[in-house]
């Protein structure tokens, strides 16, 4: 990794400073130390390979404690250990749990109290242990509790960790703090690194070896991961245009690319702005990248109408290509009724409605943000459907999953708010793999001898390249039933 001022760059009072606080993760030490470096098709080694960013202050814990040959870090703190979070154990008279911390630069004492250890230990309605007998459980309870308590106390953002009590436990055992499986805090930490102009596609576990690019390469590789069939419609279009062909659809194409491109762009912007503590002017960022990625992701939508348009010869007028309008789909059926089909099926006729109708309101009335708050403290952004087409949107996002799915609620009659990390994230899950169809659909006929998908050679180091960079973005996980955290808790 570059350090300090590259050759070619020129500061001005507009050039951005860091300026975003560190990272701070505990995860429990089996997870990082037992992990095999070489096994590059593990989430968690890449995992491991992000916590090592010297932007990130890593922190070990284990209910044991460190193993006991490893050093101790200073006379002062006697069970200090560099890089752990030690708890020294409960002292009666302060009603206190002591806890050490040592994060290579500080060493420092904490702790925290509470009876919440005990309360784990005596919990009646938690079957997260069930397999063991009810002493068991209650020690391991109890243990889960301590370990996330002390992670809060070492003011930890994420506890990285796959302690069952401590996913299924219906009360919140340490303010403040993330609770995340490996597979979970993996989408959460790349999201950081990006904001602070981190890269990354591959990274060792010790940190010593990595591929970075510039955030441009980044999101492109991000769209090819999602519609890999881009690559072979825009290897193919351009050896047409290279040998005298016409170049409109290439231009279409690289249309499509572009526009997606600018969508995973806005959102992160828009997780950006949710990461943060929320307000009015938080929630408008939030609101003007939601609108952005909805503008390009319907701009990527109606270009692949457009498209089809092209390469199938229709005769009537290109500004009337839409996968909305009946008729005109009706033509494609007769050209092609495999594209048409790929448009149809899934419900995906739906999504396209709840997009085409969130993304009008840029000739309507502006989409309303509303700060969701307890007491005083602003917790979350909602934004409020528009009211003349909140029942089609309902109506579609009905038979896409249910509104539950999607993250929309009523608070008053008529009046329906959601969340638009939600909102977006279920578009791109339908239509990013409808656009990889449709041009799968259009290249048997008119992308002759071109790969289907990026080879090799376009991607990196990194064992499952395309699978890498949707760990990253979160937008295809591997078991739909395991969704990523996407946001850190709110603070007051």
């Amino acid at each position: 990794m570059r350090r300090g001022r590259r050759p070619h760059e020129v500061l001005t009072p507009f050039s951005p400073a860091p300026g975003l606080q560190p990272l701070t993760v505990v995860i429990d030490a089996p997870l990082i130390d037992r992990l095999d470096g070489n096994d590059l098709r593990s989430p968690e080694v890449f995992l491991g390979g992000l916590l090592s960013h010297d932007l990130v202050r890593l922190l070990r814990y284990a209910d044991e404690g460190p193993p006991r040959d490893l050093p101790r870090s200073s006379e002062y703190e006697p069970n200090a250990v560099r890089g752990w979070v030690v708890v020294r154990g409960y002292e009666s008279d302060i009603h206190m749990w002591s806890v050490a911390v040592d994060d290579g630069n500080t060493v420092g004492r904490t702790g925290f109290g509470g009876d919440f250890p005990d309360a784990a230990e005596q919990d009646p309605n938690d079957s997260a242990y069930s397999d063991l007998d009810s002493s068991d459980a209650s020690a391991r309870r109890r243990a889960d509790v301590i370990a996330a308590q002390a992670a809060a106390a070492a003011e930890a953002d994420i506890f990285i960790t796959t302690r069952p009590y401590l996913f299924s436990v219906g009360w919140e055992v340490a303010y403040g703090l993330l609770v995340a499986t490996p597979v979970q805090a993996l989408p959460l930490v790349s999201l950081y690194l990006r904001a602070q102009g981190e890269f990354i596609d591959w990274r060792s576990l010790d940190g010593k070896g990595t591929s970075t690019m510039n955030r441009g390469l980044f999101y492109q590789r991000s769209v090819m991961s999602l519609v890999p069939r881009l690559f072979g419609a825009i290897i193919a279009l351009s050896e047409q245009a290279r040998t005298g062909g016409d170049a409109s659809a290439l231009r279409l194409t690289h249309a499509i690319l572009g526009r997606l491109q600018q969508t995973v762009v806005a959102r992160d912007e828009m997780y950006w702005g949710l990461n943060r503590p929320q307000n009015r002017d938080i929630a408008f960022e939030v609101l003007t990248a939601f609108d952005l990625a909805l503008l390009t992701l319907m701009g990527a939508v109606d270009t692949s109408a457009r498209l089809a348009h092209h390469l199938l010869g229709l005769e009537s007028d290109q500004y009337r290509a839409g996968w909305h309008r009946d008729e005109w789909r009706g033509q494609v059926a007769k050209g092609c009724p495999a594209v048409a089909a790929a448009v149809e099926v899934e419900n995906r006729l739906d999504a396209i409605t709840v997009l085409r109708k969130l993304r009008n309101t840029i000739h309507a009335a502006l989409i309303n943000p509303i700060a969701v708050s307890q007491g005083q403290v602003h917790v979350a952004t909602r934004i409020e459907l528009p009211a003349d087409d909140a029942e089609a949107i309902l109506a579609s996002i009905d038979r896409l999953g249910g509104r539950g799915e999607w993250g929309v609620e009523g608070h008053a009659p008529g009046r329906y708010h959601a969340d638009p990390a939600e909102l977006l994230d279920h578009l791109l899950a339908r239509l990013t793999p409808m656009l990889n169809d449709l041009l799968a659909a259009m290249s048997s006929a008119h992308f002759p001898a071109a790969p289907t998908e990026p080879g090799g050679d376009y991607w990196s180091l990194a064992g499952d390249p395309a699978q890498t960079y949707r760990w990253q973005i979160d937008l295809a996980p591997a078991d739909p039933s395991v969704h990523a955290a996407t946001a850190l808790p709110a603070e007051d």
